[in-house]
This record gives C-alpha cells, sequence and structure tokens, in this order.
C-alpha cells in the first residue's frame, strides 16, 4: 500500500524556494501522490493549480481544521489535473 498524500512542512527546509528542485523531482518520480504544502512564509492558501509543477495546493501554517479538510479535496482533484499533464509530457517527449 502506498501514501495516499503527501503534507509537508517546508518552512523547516528553509522555505519553498529552497526546495524547488527536490518538489520538482518529487512530482515526475510520483505524479500520482498528491502532494500538500504548509508554510507560515505563504500569504494565503492557494487551492488553484498555480503551483502545480510544486504541488496540488499550498496552505498557510498554523492549520485549521476546515483548511485541512478542503485542502486535503481539492489536492485530490488537482493531482488529476497533474496526472493528466505529466502523462501528456512523457508522450511529448518519447
Amino acid at each position: 500500500m502506498g501514501w495516499s498524500t503527501l503534507v509537508l512542512s517546508i518552512d523547516g527546509f528553509g522555505g519553498p524556494r529552497l526546495i524547488l528542485d527536490g518538489l520538482m523531482n518529487l512530482r515526475r518520480k510520483l505524479p500520482h501522490l498528491p502532494v500538500i504544502l504548509v508554510s507560515e512564509e505563504v500569504r494565503f492558501h492557494d487551492f488553484t493549480t498555480e503551483r502545480m509543477a510544486l504541488c496540488d495546493v499550498t496552505i498557510r501554517a498554523p492549520i485549521s481544521g476546515p483548511a485541512l479538510e478542503l485542502a486535503l479535496a481539492e489536492a485530490g482533484a488537482n493531482n488529476l489535473i497533474w496526472q493528466a499533464r505529466a502523462a501528456a509530457m512523457q508522450q511529448q517527449d518519447a
């Protein structure tokens, strides 16, 4: 059995700018894994596909229960879009 969702607090890693390569590598290797990033450095929750190359959802810490519930739901939906894009990119590279 694999993971169903990765919730990663990135502040301990130096924030999003310092771990960009690692996040992009994770997305390429595990496109089916919904990724939620948590940080005090972001200004607001982002449930859009704007950061899709890095994650499915970004939420601002501290996290409330309702925000986490919404993040989990949106991450799953956004990840389906990411999987389709990743598959299309692989076909283009082939």
